[in-house]
């Protein structure tokens, strides 16, 4: 799903297009870390995850979204990963 929403940005780039996601991945603390890793634009979440959801995405960077878009369960690089191919 992750590598479609990343797909999704890129196709959308081009043609100075946002992509925004709603819904209960968005309000989720690692969901809404996961996309905005690939660059999603924007995210629509209940009112009651906005406060946690703003506070976690202020203290992150956005570096650090990112390289968790491309780990696999328990912090693995994905095989296929810019950082897996990296790597010696």
């Amino acid at each position: 799903m992750l590598r479609l929403i990343a797909q999704t940005v890129a196709g959308a780039r081009p043609y100075k297009r946002r992509v925004g996601v709603c819904g209960g991945l968005a309000g989720d603390p690692l969901g809404a870390a996961l996309l905005v890793g690939p660059g999603v634009d924007e995210l629509s979440m209940s009112a009651s995850d906005l406060g946690t959801i703003k506070a976690l995405l202020r203290r992150q960077s956005l570096l650090e979204s990112a390289g968790a878009g491309t780990q696999g369960p328990g912090g693995t690089d994905r095989p296929g990963s810019a950082r897996a191919r990296r790597r010696p």
